[in-house]
């Protein structure tokens, strides 16, 4: 898992670097998704960023029962990387690690424990009051502000690397509301930027060189 996850950062360190300004660009754009790929011999690592508007219909925290299940089921599908992209079948690829996250949700979870120690206090009850209404406000600000976004991550193993020559986007039919996709693909055979879209979903590798 070590020799994984070392793998993991060098290899988004790689992709990082030569996508760094088209993710300046296009940060956070309803419908867009961010996609990088690093090959290095038989290991494909991936890393997928995407709004929480396309992912769930919304972006702020979950608090109802209803988000949270809608939370939940995408985080059940964004772990399925076979519902959601197909590598060259030829070349034998298959999932060794998947990592999924959602942010935003652990700075709500300390907003709210501050608002619970702020409510400790039984001195000076009006100061109180009008500081929680203030600190209620800033929170519906914040809420109104955060964008929250999906992350996953995928490490595959091929068994014939050599015949590792397109991607093909399934994505699009799991998460309908997105556009486009960002594809940065970097490997042994340079590096490539497409937009890729529900009627362009193949995405052809670097030819090796």
């Amino acid at each position: 898992m070590k020799q994984i996850l070392s793998m993991a950062a060098l290899a988004s360190l790689s992709v990082a670097s030569v996508a760094e300004a088209q993710r300046s660009a296009d940060a956070h754009t309803h419908g867009h998704v961010e996609l990088d790929i690093a090959v290095d011999g038989d290991e494909v690592v991936m890393a997928l960023r995407a709004p929480g508007a396309d992912i769930v219909g919304f972006e702020y925290v979950a608090k109802s029962e209803a988000d949270k299940a809608a939370v939940a089921g995408a985080v059940e599908q964004l772990e399925d990387p076979a519902r959601l992209l197909a590598l060259t079948e030829a070349a034998g690829c298959v999932v060794e690690h998947v990592e999924v996250s959602l942010s935003g949700e652990e700075a709500a979870h300390d907003h709210g424990d501050h608002e619970a120690h702020d409510d400790h206090d039984e001195h000076e009850d009006h100061e109180e009051h009008a500081d929680h209404a203030d600190h209620d406000d800033h929170g519906d600000h914040e809420a109104g502000a955060n964008h929250n976004e999906f992350s996953a991550e995928y490490h595959f193993h091929c068994d014939t690397p050599a015949a590792l020559d397109q991607l093909e986007l399934t994505y699009f039919d799991v998460f309908s509301r997105t556009e486009e996709i960002a594809v940065t693909v970097l490997s042994a055979g340079g590096a490539v930027m497409v937009e890729a879209t529900p009627d362009a979903r193949i995405v052809a590798f670097p030819a090796a060189r």
